[in-house]
């Protein structure tokens, strides 16, 4: 994955996204237009990604999606 949307649309639907984080559907758009997700949410994309056995959701990806977007504004 290479990013937010990417990550996003491994759910069924963008919804069903939203609601495993416990989330406005709206919220989760901006993460999708900001293409960064907050670092309170990480845990439970991980744990729910596990739940859905939607593979390659790691700590380590979401630190990488986050880091690739400080590295571009630098």
């Amino acid at each position: 994955m290479k990013n937010i949307h990417e990550l996003q649309s491994s759910w069924p639907d963008f919804q069903s996204f939203a609601d495993d984080l416990g989330v406005r559907a709206g919220t989760a758009q901006q993460w999708r237009v900001r293409d960064k997700v907050p670092g309170e949410y990480w845990h439970k994309i991980v744990e729910k990604a596990a739940a859905r056995k939607i593979r390659g959701v790691t700590f380590d990806l979401l630190e990488r999606l986050c880091r690739s977007k400080k590295t571009e504004a630098a």
